[in-house]
């Protein structure tokens, strides 16, 4: 821990800053190396990347290649003074926000402050300069900055996410017909409209929806706002392409400080390809029956169709040869014919039987 001077010259505690995520960088500009040195020695304890420049040139250069939390600039500098850098720093989009601790001495005139500030000056260190002060100052820079950068981090990791999800995030009234306030890019992946085009009203979603849809839709928005309640709904939208997608909507109505119902905030999904999947197995089981009753009659057709001629060419030979031998069989011999017969025309009425089965008529 530090100590940081207060506004009433008081000693107070001062954190580290170097326990921030990660160490920011301050700009020292000053063309005489003795006084970049006394500035390195009393800033050294926040534990900061203190860069040197010694003109306003060499500044600008080191700011075309970094981004600085606070910059340090001595405002009296031979060929560029602090005033003219700090004209072209505010130029700069990249570095038009950085602070300005503008150093001076002490016998620095009104029209000259004045000067330092309209050209961007947040702050003014006279010389000689009192080392705590000094600290404090930049103290309360580098602490603007961090929380600057972790709120730029935030957004950037929530930006991250809302485009890395599957579906689009949006907010709506939470009055009839439920507009569109805001939605996330990927809308435009289920609709095939940009999201300006809802946000901006010159499109209302439930226009591309299935007309069949829209009652439902509303209702169940309607009941989630009477009751306070979640909600979840699914529903076809006709994409821009000309295809129906299937969107799953789910939200919750959002009370403001005053408890009264302003939004309703959810996500959308596309769930085209598990509505695609439920048809496919819906149909499943009538595909598989008249597979089989295919395949059972073909092989009810070929098991007639091939056996068929065979038996009945049998029959018809066995009944010749009967005809043909007359009395002249003995008994033994006449007795297994017969039973031939029987068995050739038994086999022919079983074979009829089970192909009738498999696949009557």
């Amino acid at each position: 821990m530090k100590e940081r001077v207060t506004a009433s010259g008081s000693a107070a505690s001062l954190p580290d800053v170097e326990d921030a995520r990660h160490k920011a960088s301050i700009l020292l500009v000053d063309d005489r190396e003795e006084n970049l040195v006394a500035l390195e020695a009393i800033l050294k304890d926040l534990g900061q990347n203190l860069v040197r420049a010694k003109s306003g040139q060499e500044a600008l250069r080191l700011l075309f290649r970094q981004n600085f939390a606070v910059i340090l600039l001595d405002v009296r500098m031979p060929d560029m003074d602090g005033f003219e850098a700090a004209e072209l720093i505010r130029k700069r989009q990249k570095s038009r926000d950085t602070p300005i601790i503008f150093i001076t001495a002490s016998d620095a005139n009104p029209d000259q402050i004045t000067r330092g500030y309209s050209v961007g000056a947040v702050d003014y260190i006279f010389k000689p300069f009192m080392p705590e002060v000094l600290k404090a100052k930049v103290y309360t820079f580098l602490d603007l900055f961090n929380r600057t950068e972790e709120l730029r981090q935030s957004e950037v990791r929530f930006r991250t996410m809302v485009t890395n999800l599957p579906g689009a995030m949006y907010r709506r009234e939470a009055l009839p017909p439920f507009n569109m306030l805001f939605v996330t890019d990927p809308i435009d992946r289920l609709s095939g409209y940009p999201a300006s085009d809802f946000m901006q009203r010159r499109r209302a979603y439930t226009t591309i929806m299935d007309p069949d849809d829209v009652r439902a839709f509303s209702e169940t928005l309607e009941e989630a706002v009477r009751k306070r309640s979640p909600y979840a709904m699914e529903y076809r939208v006709l994409h821009r392409n000309g295809r129906i997608r299937w969107i799953f909507d789910r939200g919750q109505a959002v009370a403001g400080d005053s408890g009264t119902l302003q939004f309703i905030d959810g996500v959308l999904l596309d769930i085209t390809g598990r509505k695609v999947a439920e048809e496919a197995l819906s149909e499943l089981p009538g595909q598989l029956l008249q597979t089989q009753h295919e395949e059972r009659r073909r092989i009810s057709l070929e098991l007639h169709d091939r056996t068929s001629p065979l038996l009945t060419a049998l029959t018809g030979k066995l009944y010749s040869l009967r005809q043909l031998s007359g009395d002249g069989l003995d008994a033994t011999t006449s007795n297994t014919l017969d039973e031939m017969l029987k068995l050739a025309e038994d086999a022919s009425n079983v074979i009829r039987n089970v192909s009738s089965h498999m696949h009557p008529q």
